[in-house]
């Protein structure tokens, strides 16, 4: 890794933050669901250019082609037939494991670089729920918990889209607020 592809990386996770302001203000599913798949393509290229490659940076590459399917099924009006849904699931175990055996710190043992590698697979799950939620509003709350586990995950690998999952909770939060049911 040279330094100037750690600081294009961190610029991209800074990147990521500005789209993580406007995903859920979008009113329309598709809509969100692009942004998504921006904000995983950047902050996946921010964990592969400062050298963290692991499950982050392989489930974020998932999550783009989640968010581009599910985006195609919003745009025609249909619901994600249910092997679609249990493939993803299963993608998203399977390839988060193959990131936890493929990052630089994994040893065949219990340790805490493998434990850490467990919460991109716990935010991605998440995700995964948000972009087969069928409002924007449900989606908005899997958003917010999905940004407590990677801001955590973010900050412990020193990466600066710490930033876009700190940015992605309080503005999923307040999305939450403007779009809350008025009784």
């Amino acid at each position: 890794m040279t330094d100037m592809s750690y600081i294009i990386g961190q610029a991209l996770g800074a990147l990521s933050t500005l789209c993580a302001v406007f995903r859920p203000f979008c009113k329309k599913k598709w809509q969100i669901l692009m942004l998504n798949a921006a904000i995983n393509l950047l902050v996946a290229s921010n964990y592969i250019l400062i050298g963290r490659f692991g499950s982050a940076s392989v489930l974020c590459l998932l999550a783009i082609v989640q968010s581009v399917v599910g985006a195609i099924h919003d745009r025609r009006g249909t619901r994600p037939p249910k092997w679609e849904i249990v493939l993803f699931t299963v993608l998203y175990v399977t390839v988060g494991l193959l990131g936890i055996v493929t990052a630089p710190a994994f040893v065949l043992e219990f340790s805490a670089a493998n434990a850490l590698e467990l919460m991109p697979i716990a935010g991605s799950m998440l995700m995964m729920a948000a972009l087969f939620a069928p409002e924007p509003q449900t989606i908005r709350k899997f958003l917010l918990a999905n940004s407590l586990i990677w801001v955590t995950y973010a900050i412990l690998q020193g990466s600066s889209t710490f930033m876009t999952n700190a940015v992605s909770g309080m503005a999923s939060a307040a999305a939450l607020w403007k779009y809350r049911k008025q009784s």
